[in-house]
């Protein structure tokens, strides 16, 4: 949850849109091969009002589409650019295993 001097937390549907943020986050990078943060998604951009019903479908989606690229029997060979990079140096399951924490914190 959010904990900084002009807000202090997260509702649900704040931190849900985020963790759908974050999930086509990881999806793009996977896709595009650039570890790239600071993508706006202007289906959740802040203020937007989607229902509960509405955010669990793309989160079902999201996690739908992510699954897919995780189960290409060749995702071990696959690697990202990380930034000040010329050439895709982490492998994208490594990446992946480095953004647990943050899902942690939101999910627990």
């Amino acid at each position: 949850m959010v904990d900084t001097p002009q807000r202090k937390y997260e509702t649900p549907r704040e931190s849900l849109a985020h963790q759908i943020d974050t999930t086509r986050d990881y999806i793009n990078w996977i896709k595009t091969k650039v570890l790239k943060f600071g993508i706006v998604y202007s289906d959740l951009t802040p203020g937007t009002k989607l229902t509960k019903e509405q955010l669990l479908k793309k989160w079902d989606e999201a996690v739908e589409e992510l699954i897919t690229l995780l189960s290409d029997t060749k995702i071990g060979e696959r690697k990202v650019r990380v930034h000040r990079s010329k050439e895709p140096v982490l492998a994208v399951v490594d990446m992946l295993w480095g953004s647990d924490f943050h899902e942690i914190l939101h999910q627990g």
